[in-house]
């Protein structure tokens, strides 16, 4: 996983899970008079996310900022990596993302 540092831009891909999660954070924001306006997502939403922690460079486990369409965002923890972009991991953003500014 060359390249998977802190502040590098993903993608992360909602499950079921984690898209009710963002719902419920959403309620305890609009009880604490705090805003919590935003638009859904739902399982299989493909969204950006920043990279916060790095857990495991050989599986790909990080801790995630989803940026969601809206005012807040979601921590998604210990997520891992699939190319194949199953529910509740993320993917490069490109083709050689990964190595992106690394000396040739």
């Amino acid at each position: 996983m060359n390249g998977l540092v802190p502040g590098r831009i993903v993608y992360f891909v909602f499950d079921a899970w984690s898209a009710k999660d963002v719902v419920r954070q959403r309620e305890r924001l609009h009880l604490a008079d705090l805003p919590a306006d935003g638009n859904a997502v739902q399982a299989g939403d493909i969204v950006p996310a920043m990279v916060v922690r790095v857990w495991d460079t050989d599986i790909g486990s990080v801790n995630l900022k989803v940026i969601l369409d809206g005012p807040d965002t979601y921590w998604a923890t210990s997520v891992t990596y699939s190319a194949g972009k199953r529910p509740r991991s993320w993917h490069w953003m490109y083709s050689g993302q990964a190595t992106r500014g690394q000396a040739r």
